[in-house]
């Protein structure tokens, strides 16, 4: 993003003031662009990117888009993988998630991918090359298959270890690290 970039709109034209943003850096730092949650009428929860882009390559203005990044998509986290390169990655499915593990697990690097379960495969796993990564599902049918796509795909990025946390039993359906940290 340059830096004479203007700031990012406070609120989404249909979706209004978000209750929740998370910001993507690159390896050094700079702002990728943003994720931000909306709970809209009926208690349902809305995810919506936030990049700072131009639609086409012959578009000569660029802004902020409510759309997210071209594939491959950044990762969660890219300036913490660079920062602890010894340390051991674990993967959560989503970025309130992500924030919570990093507060319980402060040994391991906490990252995610965008977009949610079914988008890991558009996401750059590359630099999990050489790590130790464990991944922590949320309990529920989507978490579960984020985490088989997740390890296939750290597996074939190369990482070194990849082995899936099993959420403990009885917790309820949806169950992640957020609601681990509420517990405890």
């Amino acid at each position: 993003m340059p830096a004479d970039a203007p700031r990012p709109p406070a609120a989404h034209f249909k979706l209004g003031r978000p209750i929740a943003t998370w910001t993507y850096t690159d390896a050094a730092g700079d702002v990728l662009g943003h994720v931000l949650r909306f709970d809209v009428a009926g208690g349902e929860k809305v995810f919506r990117p936030l990049v700072f882009m131009r639609r086409t390559t012959r578009e000569a203005r660029a802004e902020w888009r409510w759309e997210s990044w071209p594939t491959p998509r950044p990762l969660y986290g890219l300036r913490e993988l660079a920062e602890r390169p010894a340390a051991p990655v674990v993967i959560t499915e989503g970025e309130k998630a992500c924030d919570a593990a990093r507060t319980l697990l402060l040994s391991a690097v906490v990252i995610t991918s965008p977009n949610g379960s079914k988008s890991a495969a558009k996401s750059d796993w590359s630099m999990l090359r050489g790590r130790d990564v464990v991944i922590w599902p949320d309990a529920d049918a989507a978490g579960f298959s984020y985490a088989r796509a997740v390890a296939r795909l750290v597996r074939e990025a190369g990482a070194t270890s990849v082995a899936v946390a099993m959420p403990p039993a009885g917790v309820t359906s949806g169950w992640d690290a957020a609601d681990a940290l509420a517990e405890s």
